[in-house]
């Protein structure tokens, strides 16, 4: 300046990493269930989308969620996670479950599912069984949901045992 003085000041600039943000929890649940969505790492602040100022929090329907969290020197740092909620398939095995020996019968599921899994590793809506026993089946719908059932089959004995008789039907004898 006109004076000639002159100052220095000086000015420290820290670059600090934005803190890693990471969401545990499921995405998909099966049933009438809630899931805990929670963050990965410790921060001192955390807000979700909900609002809620906590480091994990319950949810009870689909939809898409969101954290943020601010560390220690203010910086802060968002991530996302969807979540779909699906029913859990109730698959019912239909069909006899009396069979006659040395005969056979199909047994099928009532619904749709994307995947069939029997207890004897086939792969089909169906199963042909000729034999008495426990039968389950595992499903999967479209969702990844698994839901599951079991039957028991039952030989049905006819056993006819006839005995002669001797009928008298008056003057005839029938033996």
């Amino acid at each position: 300046n006109e004076f000639s003085c002159s100052d220095t000041a000086y000015i420290i600039i820290n670059e600090y990493e934005k803190p890693i943000v990471s969401i545990l929890g499921d995405s998909l649940i099966c049933g009438p269930e809630s899931t805990i969505l929670s963050s990965e790492y410790n921060y001192p602040e955390y807000f979700w989308s909900t609002g809620e100022s906590t480091k994990e929090i319950t949810v009870i329907m689909d939809g898409e969620y969101e954290l943020t969290v601010t560390d220690e020197n203010g910086c802060y740092s968002s991530t996302k996670i969807n979540v779909v909620f699906s029913e859990m398939p109730e698959p019912e095995i239909l069909g006899d479950l009396l069979v006659c020996k040395n005969d056979s019968n199909f047994l099928r599921v009532a619904d749709e599912y994307e995947e069939y899994l029997w207890s004897d590793g086939s792969k089909e809506n169906s199963l042909l069984i000729d034999e008495a026993g426990q039968y389950w089946l595992e499903v999967t719908n479209s969702d990844g949901c698994k839901g599951y059932d079991t039957v028991l089959v039952e030989y049905y004995d006819i056993s006819l045992q006839v005995e002669p008789d001797i009928l008298d039907f008056g003057y005839v004898l029938i033996d």
